[in-house]
């Protein structure tokens, strides 16, 4: 069985995803713009989540601005 390793205490996404990019071999840079768009479809996926439950009523948005 293997453990994910997001879910230990204090690793973050970005630094797991930063260690991984140079580990492989990439420079800084182009570890740190991988990290951030490997992040948008999960960003991107977390608001779509979002999104269809207030489109279903799960959820009372206040549209006070």
């Amino acid at each position: 069985m293997s453990l994910p390793i997001a879910i230990l205490p204090g690793v973050s996404r970005g630094g797991s995803t930063v260690a991984a990019g140079l580990v492989c071999g990439l420079k800084r840079p182009d570890a740190a713009r991988f990290s951030f768009f490997i992040a948008i479809p999960a960003i991107g996926g977390a608001k779509l989540l979002e999104l269809l439950k207030i489109l279903r009523g799960k959820v009372a948005v206040d549209v006070a601005w």
